[in-house]
């Protein structure tokens, strides 16, 4: 004890003097911005730019005022809309009980498992909080029932621990790298919870992973992940995990007064406002999808009141526990002192814990002076911490294993007063056979009895008696244990909550037609060249996406079998409905065609399906009208491919405008002359000046199969790019593997292409603003480009003469209003 004393002693002091560094530092720069301050007081300049100041500030008021208008009428709005909203919960009574799913047939068919994507706003692993312990054991029982794809929102991106843990259990894992930050919000409609996780990067990798792997099911994990239920593609049931009703949990914490208690819990917000918003948010998630699933009966009926359809769409599927792994052991030891577990992060743990202590404890401990506390969980605060050695409580911290601490202590005690759902460490408490003294909000629930599996105590002497008696009566202590572990067994187990998950999951594919479930599969047809390539695997797979590619597509095709010194290669067109001489001119160059219906051209997807149909480690992808400009060509740009690092995962080789300059655009089609407005600097500043681009590129595969394209009408490559480079790959850039390539606009094609990339940019979730078009439109360089254009007598097309004025304004079209387009 002496020891543990004197280190908190060395602690304090160290803190002490970093404060006291702090405080100098600081105070050092206030004194110099002081200075600064009186200097610029004592000019005679300032009376009149605070009178400037005054001024302008008189000015904008009407302004502000007008402003705030919209504002006000949304913040009216919404009240009105809260308190019809609890009138009609008012008037309608909670149903008696919730709907069950139909029960599993006793045998499922193995080849129609459910394709199930299940998205996640926080991490899955390690299961240190009890969402992530929730998701991660039924992800363990069910990835061999049903085909798992995980998609997870990671601050860090890729996480490789966490995919090592998920991959045994699921046939894809993806990382979404979130940045967290607050959109604003002119109409104060949307809650900060919400706004923190809306992206429509992770928008598009949802739907990307639905129509890539043609998933049955999206299961989308709390509340907050609500809104994307809106990018899932029609035709796919969406269900909606509530984990607790988060509105609900609002109101409760705002009785008791968390947001003056609490400053790290306003970020969300806490007035009435908030309150309203993040209700009018959560029911609008909860009536957008097909299934809502709350963790208990209490929770099910009380949204069943606010819903329209009541309790149709409500499913009941309850939290669990793994019986077997918290089982006591048959040798176990005497049992002494009183255990509290939470993960203090979330704040009604918090809460209940200093309750615990400042008005039960001591009361528990007038009876017991020997008694003994201990807290044990992750993330404790520094006002947790303070409580270590006082009045027999022990802050025990985060420990790996939980089961030590339950088979070690007599008695367990949950005082939450505070937030929604089921308890999990109260279901774990029960199957490690440790009694449980409960508020009646914390046993919320569950399906458990006072006085039979648990004790029930709402007020500060009721709740100390309750432990005194446990500690006490070793017979009371016994059945309690008793009842509680058959009751877990019975109905909370983690098996019988996978099989509950997985039966309201069929419930909603009953009325899929089992082809489309057994057989996803692209139908496409496949034309055989006239001549196969040599015997033997090859190792590149040239894939070029084609329409009607005419003289163009002859030259490239030629230009590929002109290749020396390249290795073995096959080569893949995938066409849209070209006329009948291209189709012959592919086969005469030993080209596989695959044929698809030009209505389900996407950039993105087709791409994808080209390349599921090829057996090269290598993709290369090539335009139609990218003509090789060498021999070497393939050789130099599959070789870093071939033989470098795994992390290696594109080569983007040289694209060259054709040497004839009759068939050039004025302004080009690549490079620093067509690109010049500021969105291109921002990309390439971003990503070491490399802008991706499939024109001309290699692959390799295995980046490839853990990050397809997706989803693109537009910009495939750019996409591919931030994906591959997020999760940690690198794309290296060969210019000495070129190809020619080029386009002569005329005013309309030159017009959609901007707008389409203007609509890329946005979907990417980069913007590009009027201002951004403004100063564009205003640099001189480009001016004297055009004017020396003119003189040269280069410029001959109103295209050419309106690209300056026309790329900015259609960029900013695209980007701020163009819908789905392609080129």
């Amino acid at each position: 004890e002496l020891e543990r004393l004197r280190a908190r002693e060395a602690d304090h002091e160290a803190r002490i003097e970093r404060l006291t560094f702090e405080r100098d530092g600081y105070y050092g720069e206030w004194r110099h911005a002081k200075n600064l301050l009186d200097a610029v007081r004592r000019s005679p300049v300032w009376p009149l730019w605070l009178l400037w100041r005054v001024v302008l500030k008189i000015l904008a008021l009407p302004f502000k005022a007008i402003g705030a208008v919209p504002r006000v009428v949304a913040r009216a709005w919404l009240v009105a809309w809260a308190a019809a909203a609890r009138l009609r919960a008012w008037r309608r009574a909670a149903p008696a009980s919730i709907p069950d799913p139909p029960p599993l047939p006793r045998a499922l068919d193995p080849g129609r498992r459910p394709r199930v994507l299940l998205v996640s706003p926080y991490s899955i692993f390690p299961p240190h909080h009890g969402g992530a312990v929730r998701l991660f054991n039924l992800v363990q029982r069910l990835g061999a029932r049903c085909r798992l794809h995980l998609l997870i929102f990671s601050q860090q991106g890729e996480d490789p621990a966490q995919r090592a843990a998920l991959e045994p259990y699921c046939e894809r894992v993806d990382f979404h790298h979130w940045k967290p930050r607050l959109k604003a919000d002119r109409l104060g409609l949307e809650p900060p919870s919400a706004s923190l996780f809306a992206s429509e990067i992770a928008a598009s990798k949802i739907r990307d992973l639905v129509i890539g792997y043609h998933i049955d099911v999206v299961q989308l994990e709390y509340a907050e992940l609500g809104q994307h239920a809106a990018a899932v593609p029609e035709g796919v049931p969406v269900i909606l995990t509530e984990h607790d009703v988060a509105f609900r949990s609002f109101a409760r914490r705002r009785r008791l007064g968390f947001q003056r208690r609490f400053p790290e819990g306003r970020a969300y917000g806490s007035t009435r406002h908030d309150l309203r918003r993040l209700m009018r948010y959560e029911l609008a998630c909860d009536r957008a999808v097909a299934q809502v699933h709350t963790m208990s009966e209490d929770d099910g009926r009380f949204l069943a009141r606010l819903l329209p359809d009541g309790a149709r769409r409500i499913r009941v599927v309850p939290n669990g526990v793994d019986t077997a792994w918290y089982a006591p052991p048959g040798d176990l030891g005497p049992r002494r002192g009183v255990l509290y577990v939470g993960n203090f992060q979330n704040l009604p743990n918090v809460d209940a814990l200093e309750y615990f202590v400042a008005e039960v404890w001591p009361l528990v401990r007038l009876r017991r002076p020997d008694a003994r506390l201990s807290v044990v969980g992750a993330n404790p605060p520094e006002r947790v911490q303070r409580l270590d050695g006082r009045d027999g409580v022990t802050v025990v911290g985060e420990v790996d294993d939980l089961r030590p601490a339950y088979h070690a202590h007599r008695v367990m005690v949950a005082p939450i007063r505070a937030g929604s759902g089921t308890r999990l460490k109260i279901l774990e408490a029960f199957a490690a056979g440790i009694p449980v003294v409960s508020t009646t909000l914390g046993a919320e629930g569950i399906a458990s009895e006072h006085g039979r599996q648990l004790l029930l105590a709402d007020s500060a002497v009721d709740f100390a008696a309750a432990v005194e008696q446990v500690l006490a009566d070793d017979g009371l202590a016994g059945r309690l244990a008793a009842a509680a572990i058959e009751l877990v067994r019975e109905r909370y187990d983690w098996g019988l909550v996978a099989d509950r998950l997985l039966a309201c999951w069929e419930e909603l594919l009953a009325d899929v037609h089992p082809l489309r479930r057994a057989n996803p599969q692209e139908v496409v047809e496949v034309i055989e060249p006239r001549e196969r390539a040599a015997a033997g695997a090859p190792s590149v797979s040239i894939l070029i996406p084609t329409l009607n590619g005419g003289d163009d597509l002859e030259r490239c095709l030629a230009a590929i079998s002109g290749q020396r010194d390249a290795p073995a290669h096959e080569l893949v067109c995938i066409d849209s409905g070209s006329r009948t001489a291209d189709l012959e001119t592919m086969r005469r160059h030993g080209a596989l065609v695959l044929r698809i219906d030009r209505s389900r051209f996407n950039h993105g997807l087709t791409r994808d399906l080209a390349a599921r149909h090829a057996t090269g480690d290598v993709l290369v992808f090539l335009n139609q009208d990218a003509v090789p400009a060498d021999t070497q060509w393939l050789r130099r740009l599959v070789e870093p491919v071939l033989n470098g690092d795994p992390a290696l995962a594109a080569v983007q080789g040289g694209i060259l405008e054709v040497p004839e300059v009759g068939r050039r655009f004025f302004w080009e089609s690549c490079g620093d002359r067509f690109y010049f407005t500021c969105e291109t600097a921002r990309w390439l500043d971003a990503y070491q000046g490399i802008g991706f681009s499939t024109v001309n590129c290699a692959l390799r595969r295995a980046a490839w199969e853990r990050h397809n394209f997706g989803w693109a009408p537009i910009m495939e490559d750019k996409k591919w790019q931030r994906e591959v480079v997020d999760a940690g790959f690198r794309i290296t850039a060969r210019p000495d593997a070129a190809v020619h390539h080029t386009h002569d606009y005329d005013l309309r094609s030159l017009a959609r292409r901007c707008r389409s990339e203007g609509y890329g940019w946005r979907s990417l979730g980069l913007r590009y603003s009027l201002w951004d078009a403004v100063r564009d439109m205003l640099r001189p360089g480009i001016y004297r480009t055009l004017l020396g254009g003119l003189v040269r007598g280069r410029v001959r097309t109103a295209a050419e003469l309106l690209f300056p004025w026309l790329r900015p304004l259609a960029l900013w079209w695209g980007n701020r209003w163009a819908g789905d387009v392609a080129l």
